[in-house]
């Protein structure tokens, strides 16, 4: 019964063995990814399980938290107070800056997951978790910068005006770091680049209109359209779609960009039916 599952893990969050603290998360993994949670378990596990765990002394137990977070879903998230969620959000934060990679990356793929959610579209999560994105861009290892990039991208999406608007009111201190960041990150790896070009596209929006930084922006976006593994240029595409979408009296097809021109040269030239 889930009261009788409840207890379990509960009892094995707080156990002194290591091994039954990482059995009980890869537990609660498989609820998570059943979508069969109900509110008053997820409340005990969101208050206490969770990020207790997070900072646990053993990595894998750290891991394994993370790996559950990145499970949670829109319903999950909402169905508990908002004071929870933002002390948690907090937790999650704190263990971006673990001292472990591979707990970083977990951390990172599941800040990825919660930044995509509609519970979290809001300057306030934007405000918590981007300062520190920003500051881990620049990692030796490449799965974490790989990560970062994602992250940052999904964090950036807007799903309706709203969003935006409150974005560009907090961003403001962080537009110029930022942009500089992720076009670098463009002539990166393609698995890293891949993720930085739907990040700048997702940043073009937030820019105001008019602003000439827009310019560098899909300049750059531009050039990765007949650049890289098809991911990368498909990503490409992808933005200029979402930038058109969101900025249709923009003049991206101009003179001014080299958007147009790469575009009908993947048409007309790209091997991949996806990017053409």
């Amino acid at each position: 019964s889930w009261k009788a599952l409840h207890k379990v893990l509960l009892n094995g969050f707080s156990s002194e063995r290591e091994v039954i603290r990482k059995s009980s998360l890869n537990a609660l993994e498989l609820v998570l990814k059943s979508k069969s949670s109900n509110i008053s378990f997820l409340n005990d596990v969101l208050c206490s399980g969770l990020p207790l765990a997070l900072g646990d002394p053993c990595s894998s137990v750290r891991i394994a938290a993370a790996l559950c977070v990145s499970h949670l879903c829109d319903s999950d998230w909402s169905s508990i107070p908002p004071s929870t969620r933002r002390t948690f959000c907090k937790t999650v934060v704190v263990a971006l800056d673990d001292r472990m990679t591979t707990v970083v990356n977990a951390v990172l793929r599941a800040v990825g997951s919660m930044s995509l959610l509609p519970t979290f579209k809001t300057s306030e999560f934007l405000g918590m978790v981007l300062p520190n994105l920003i500051l881990t861009v620049k990692a030796d290892h490449v799965l974490v910068r790989q990560r970062v990039t994602t992250a940052i991208a999904n964090l950036l999406y807007a799903q309706s005006i709203d969003t935006i608007s409150s974005y560009r009111t907090y961003f403001l201190n962080y537009q110029g770091i930022l942009i500089d960041e992720l076009i670098s990150l463009s002539n990166d790896q393609d698995k890293i680049a891949s993720g930085s070009i739907r990040a700048l596209g997702h940043l073009y929006v937030l820019l105001g209109q008019g602003d000439s930084r827009r310019i560098r922006i899909a300049n750059t976006i531009a050039k990765k359209i007949n650049q890289g593994n098809a991911k990368v240029r498909w990503n490409a595409c992808n933005s200029i779609a979402y930038m058109l979408t969101w900025c249709p009296s923009e003049a991206l097809l101009s003179s001014n960009t080299f958007v147009f021109p790469s575009l009908v040269t993947a048409v007309v030239e790209s091997k991949n039916y996806k990017v053409r």
